[in-house]
């Protein structure tokens, strides 16, 4: 009689990932080994049948999905291939780095430039624009965010808080709004009656104001809240001149004239 003995000559390998919450791009392992179908890169679990039996290696390589990189792990890296037998690496992904969106918005319409600086792990960087920031593959730590108040020719504006700090873990995914708003009011005074030439004697807040030949003075930059205009009778020409009223009181609000 003749007898024919079969024995097995290769082998399989599963390779086993998984993704966290968080990455939805696909991951990419590389699988290298002694076997001619390979090298090859693997998107899923995978399992790889009829390898000839030797050492083989399993890569993950970094995947970078909306602003965050996840890095994987293989457990065994290099996992032993015997002829009749299947073995299993398996892969992790986790997150390494964060992603930061900052948004600089005005209130109204026509401000200044903003100024603002933010500073964190590797990164110092002064926006002056309105709009859009995003910063991704970032260090996870704190990031400061710190807004300088700007002017125009009447009014400050600033955003609230001025400074404001954000802390980035692995996997984040985080944005801040910055929104620029006036901050102070400005006041616009005029005076007539008086001939060419007279100087009016008007204070705000005891602080005496200058008019200019239309009789008119404007004070910029002014703290929200009560203030008040104070007249003195002017003597030119040989004439004393009386102000009308005396004193008032004016209420200044922020972004107003």
């Amino acid at each position: 009689s003749l007898t024919v003995a079969y024995t097995p000559v290769t082998g399989g390998l599963r390779v086993d990932i998984s993704r966290p919450r968080g990455m939805s791009a696909d991951p990419q392992v590389r699988g290298t080994g002694p076997d001619p179908s390979l090298p090859r890169t693997l998107t899923q679990t995978t399992f790889l049948q009829d390898l000839v039996p030797g050492q083989y290696s399993v890569s993950p390589q970094d995947v970078l999905d909306d602003g965050v990189r996840f890095r994987g792990t293989a457990s065994p890296a290099n996992p032993r291939v015997e002829a009749g037998q299947d073995t299993t690496s398996r892969v992790t992904y986790a997150p390494v780095s964060a992603k930061l969106t900052v948004v600089l918005r005005a209130g109204g319409q026509n401000y200044p430039s903003p100024q603002v600086s933010l500073q964190g792990p590797g990164l110092n960087r002064v926006l002056t624009a309105y709009g859009t920031y995003t910063f991704g593959d970032g260090t996870p730590g704190d990031y400061t965010l710190r807004g300088s108040p700007v002017q125009d020719s009447l009014y400050t504006y600033a955003p609230t808080p001025l400074e404001q700090t954000v802390n980035l873990v692995a996997g984040d995914r985080k944005t801040v709004t910055l929104t620029y708003r006036p901050t102070t009011g400005a006041l616009r005074g005029n005076v007539t009656g008086l001939p060419r030439g007279a100087a009016p004697r008007v204070a705000l807040d005891g602080n005496i104001l200058t008019f200019d030949g239309a009789g008119q003075a404007t004070v910029p930059y002014l703290a929200p809240g009560s203030h008040t205009l104070t007249a003195e009778s002017v003597d030119y020409g040989g004439y004393v001149y009386a102000p009308n009223p005396v004193n008032v009181s004016v209420s200044v609000q922020a972004g107003s004239l």
